[in-house]
């Protein structure tokens, strides 16, 4: 992720699929330990950039992909992965509906995530599509 633009999305309340500014409600989309934390590495989203992206994005929608273990090269602060993201992909994803949220710092020094206030209602999804396997 590029810090610079997760740091504006944070802060002015933008979405990160879309970047227009975010209403009232709030998506955040993770795999069933962040969605039972509230935390994520993620900023938030419209729902519907969120369904979009549980449909489209291949790290949610696609069984079989997965982090490579090779890393890039990158130039130092165009993008970070949290030390404490898990990089495996979970079988499920949650998309978890909101009013607020707010930054925590994970540890004693440790990274800063987004902590989502209690949600209003949680979606499953599998393989690109709402999942009625699992309700909250």
């Amino acid at each position: 992720m590029d810090p610079s633009k997760w740091r504006t999305c944070v802060e002015q309340r933008r979405c990160s699929i879309c970047g227009e500014a975010l209403d009232d409600e709030i998506a955040f989309v993770g795999g069933p330990v962040s969605i039972a934390n509230h935390l994520f590495a993620d900023a938030g989203m419209h729902p519907e950039c969120a369904t979009y992206a549980l449909q489209a994005c291949p790290f949610l929608a696609a069984p079989s992909f997965g982090y490579l273990n090779q890393h890039k090269a990158v130039d130092e602060g165009m993008a970070k992965n949290l030390d404490a993201v898990n990089q495996a992909r979970p079988v499920r994803f949650g998309l978890g509906r909101t009013r607020a949220y707010r930054l925590v710092r994970l540890g004693h020094g440790g990274d800063i995530v987004i902590q989502a206030a209690q949600f209003d209602s949680v979606e499953w999804w599998k393989h690109g599509a709402k999942w009625e396997g699992m309700t909250e």
